[in-house]
């Protein structure tokens, strides 16, 4: 915490060396394992809890433009040889707008099932959580969560919903996760081991 005193860091690192350790192995483990999705012509994405299938098709037009769109179980992507250096760009862009509109959707429902109603929803671009609650009403969602199955993508909305009542990770507070998501410790276990190969 930002007024915590300088001097009493030294202590609390040796109180909690073995922890810091472990989960330092923990993360080091877990960068080595993960990789990003393979993007690729035929590839399987996973999207809101349905597996579809990558395609490219080249498009010679000089001056066109990527675009990408699903089509049935498909996500197409057309990439001319002159625009971004990578199809990567256009699809991420795509699959944030799909996040944009239907994590919001999500939160909604949630908040509606568990009557906890959050002041404003936002999408972002998080680079270390998958959601956050504030103090003044506020919750924001990583739109990666898109690309984790949808109990996962459920639990991180639950999660943040009850932070509107208990906002910390107190005994209370994991109680009324569970009370609205039972069994929420294997979501919440998915996404401690794979959530780092959640990009492109």
């Amino acid at each position: 915490p930002l007024r915590w005193p300088l001097a009493e860091v030294p202590g609390a690192l040796e109180r909690h060396a073995r922890w810091i350790a472990r989960t330092l192995a923990r993360q080091r483990r877990r960068s080595l394992a993960a990789s990003r999705l393979r993007v690729a012509d035929g590839e399987r994405l996973g999207l809101l809890g349905e597996e579809l299938t990558l395609r490219f098709l080249p498009d010679p037009s000089a001056d066109a433009r990527s675009r990408v769109w699903r089509d049935g179980s498909e996500i197409l992507v057309s990439h001319p040889p002159l625009a971004e250096p990578s199809p990567c760009a256009p699809l991420r862009a795509w699959l944030r707008a799909v996040a944009a509109r239907e994590i919001p959707a999500r939160v909604d429902a949630a908040a509606a099932a568990i009557g906890l109603h959050p002041e404003r929803v936002s999408v972002r671009d998080q680079r270390t959580k998958w959601g956050a609650c504030s103090a003044s009403r506020g919750v924001s969602l990583n739109w990666r969560l898109v690309l984790a199955p949808t109990a996962v993508l459920d639990y991180v909305v639950v999660h943040e919903l009850c932070h509107l009542r208990e906002l910390n990770h107190s005994p209370r507070f994991w109680a009324l996760v569970g009370r609205h998501r039972p069994g929420f410790e294997a979501q919440r276990a998915w996404l401690r081991d794979n959530g780092a190969a959640l990009d492109i």
